[in-house]
Formats: structure tokens, C-alpha cells, sequence
């Protein structure tokens, strides 16, 4: 199944959550909100951005594995595998503070950016 079609299942099995996107990006799908990634879709593993301590509590409960990119460990990013999508409505509540911690962290709120924005 490609990336596309796993975030398409993943969203309608979370019940499709409001200001919720999708956009493709070379092999794997990024879950916006607003205009900023709280998650990424790639192959049957979902990662998302969580506060520090929450992604040690998971690495801990092994419920999820940090994200290693090279030689670097991102603190901030849990990376979550299952290969039936619907598996993940069991992490709504960790979704939902995914999406809450980009919203707080992101300037803007993780708005949209408006052209006129870009004016002022």
C-alpha cells in the first residue's frame, strides 16, 4: 500500500480530525496541520512529533523507537509501525497531542500563512 493510501486509512480510522491534511512528498505522505508536519506516513510506520519526555516514555514502554537520522537521534520525533492502519486509532490521544504540540511550538499557531502576511 502507498503512502498516499495508508494516511487516507489512518485519518478515516482517527475519524477524520478537523484541519487535518495530507500532502505527498517523494515516497511517504506528511500529516499537516495547518501548515505545519505533526506526522509522517512512510511504508506501514507513522512518526510523530512529541515533546521530549513523552517520546522517552514510549521509547521506555516500548511502544515506539526514536527517529535516527545518520548518525543524530531526534529527540522530538517517535516513530510508531503497525501493519493494519487501523491499529492506529488506538494512538488518537497520541495524535491529538502531536498535533496540539505543533500547534503551541509552531510560530502562528500552525496557521496557514496568507499572502498578505507576506506584505505586511
Amino acid at each position: 500500500m502507498g503512502a498516499e493510501d495508508f494516511a487516507a486509512r489512518l485519518l478515516s480510522a482517527l475519524g477524520s480530525p478537523p484541519n487535518v491534511t495530507v500532502k505527498t512528498h517523494l515516497n511517504h505522505s506528511n500529516l499537516l496541520v495547518g501548515n505545519k508536519v505533526f506526522a509522517i506516513v512512510k511504508d506501514d510506520t507513522v512518526i510523530m512529533k512529541l515533546p521530549k519526555e513523552s517520546v522517552k516514555k514510549l521509547v521506555r514502554a516500548k511502544g515506539a523507537s526514536p527517529l535516527v537520522m545518520g548518525k543524530r537521534t531526534m529527540t522530538e520525533w517517535a516513530v510508531v509501525g503497525h501493519e493494519d492502519p487501523t491499529q492506529f486509532a488506538d494512538h488518537l490521544k497520541l495524535f491529538k497531542q502531536s498535533m496540539a504540540f505543533v500547534k503551541r511550538t509552531a510560530p502562528g499557531g500552525g496557521k496557514p500563512r496568507r499572502k498578505a502576511d507576506a506584505l505586511e
